[in-house]
């Protein structure tokens, strides 16, 4: 008894130390990767300090996005506002601005609180204003430049800040024929654009009965051009003569 006791003590301890060791070893591999992704991170952003330096805006905010998303930092962030300002992505340094001001990258003191609203009201300086109104008779779903889409309730109206520039602006509904449009906007801007989309046309009865009629006359012309045309590309079968029978050699007297 006492030995099977000690054995099962034994176990235990085995046990135990073997999860202590796979805890330590978790801990050692997850800071190091911490570290590895920490390094990787500063070195992306001093390059894209030195783009940044040379005028390369679009390169060095790629690389402060890189950054951010390996190691999230304010200065990093902070940094990455500036090159979105740079670019004229007011509508994105706008939104960062907001996560900075909410802490998500760590508290700002009050000097740099006020460096952060500084920019973002300058930012905000730079988008215009479009208000877009639903004047279709159902539900529709706004699209803009192809990428964010949003639902619009029958006669509701939506504002959204975009940035200087051209916008492409798509709308759909069901029933109704999908409508496209650009929307100019310029810095300080507002204006309204409504989406007035036209319904599918459907064919009343008497409209049907000429359409029917055309398309059997279009199968049937069709079909004779279709008969006309292997008339010509297929040509009545002729006897190769180099496959003639051969005749029987004559016999000399």
């Amino acid at each position: 008894m006492t030995n099977r006791l000690a054995a099962c003590s034994c176990r235990e301890a085995a046990t135990a130390f073997v999860r202590c060791a796979l805890v330590l070893l978790l801990g050692v591999a997850s800071s190091s990767a911490a570290q590895d992704a920490r390094t990787e991170a500063r070195a992306e952003f001093q390059e894209a300090q030195r783009l940044l330096g040379e005028g390369r805006l679009a390169a060095g905010r790629d690389r402060l996005l890189r950054s951010l998303e390996l190691y999230p930092t304010a200065p990093a962030a902070f940094n990455l506002v500036l090159a979105y300002r740079g670019t004229g992505e007011a509508r994105a340094g706008q939104a960062l601005t907001a996560r900075l001001l909410a802490g998500e990258f760590g508290e700002l003191d009050d000097e740099r609180r006020a460096q952060v609203e500084a920019v973002s009201a300058e930012l905000a300086s730079m988008l215009g204003r479009v208000t877009f109104l639903n004047e279709t008779a159902a539900d529709l779903t706004l699209s803009l430049d192809a990428e964010e889409s949003l639902r619009l309730s029958l006669g509701g109206e939506t504002t959204l800040e975009l940035d200087v520039g051209a916008h492409l602006v798509s709308a759909s509904a069901e029933g109704f024929l999908p409508l496209e449009s650009i929307v100019r906007v310029g810095a300080g801007s507002e204006q309204r654009f409504g989406l007035q989309l036209e319904a599918v046309p459907v064919l009343t009865v008497s409209e049907r009965k000429p359409l029917r009629i055309a398309l059997i006359v279009l199968a049937g012309v069709a079909l004779i051009a279709t008969g006309v045309t292997l008339a010509v590309l297929l040509p009545g079968r002729t006897e190769d003569p180099t496959r003639d029978p051969v005749f029987p050699t004559a016999r000399l007297p």
